[in-house]
């Protein structure tokens, strides 16, 4: 999407839009700490061993949380982008393209949108719908920003794993 903007490689108007609608997906994931809050709760602690290993746990849960302030944060692009398709086809987006959930052993819901998906408009209305998207101001900006969230929250998303992988050794050891 971003080289049809910046002239580097146009796609076809269907394409385009349903790039544009999916590109404004966002996937809540909040923090779960449920075990943790409760071991807080109840004044057990110690149960997790000596100081040093208490300081670990409490400050991976300390960088976990400065990571939230970035998977909450939601780019502009998704407001400037759902005012500007036309809710017709952002409505037929929604029912050709719908993602998949899957859910995890662990009951973790999963979300995968479609490799391919066709909506069924005239080629008038995409073209039309296209053109509109394309002349909103600041777009090819936006979607660089999003792209720069997206890549961001991808790098604390491996770096909360890593640090996630450490604790667990860690704790494996007592």
């Amino acid at each position: 999407m971003l080289g049809d903007l910046d002239g580097t490689a146009r796609i076809p108007d269907e394409q385009f839009l349903i790039a544009a609608y999916q590109a404004t997906q966002i996937y809540p994931r909040p923090l779960t700490r449920g075990a943790y809050d409760e071991i807080q709760s109840v004044g057990a602690l110690d149960a997790l061993g000596n100081v040093s290993r208490r300081d670990n746990i409490a400050n991976y849960y300390v960088a976990v949380e400065t990571s939230e302030a970035t998977f909450r944060n939601v780019p502009a692009y998704r407001e400037i982008v759902r005012r500007s398709i036309p809710y017709r086809v952002q409505a037929r987006i929604r029912e050709a393209c719908a993602e998949v959930m899957t859910t995890t052993t662990t009951g973790l819901a999963r979300l995968t949108l479609p490799g391919d998906c066709t909506l069924g408009i005239d080629r008038t209305e995409l073209a039309r719908a296209a053109a509109r998207v394309r002349a909103t101001p600041g777009l090819e900006l936006d979607v660089t920003r999003l792209l720069a969230d997206v890549d961001q929250k991808l790098i604390q998303t491996e770096r909360s794993q890593e640090r996630a992988a450490l604790l667990s050794g860690e704790l494996l050891d007592r």
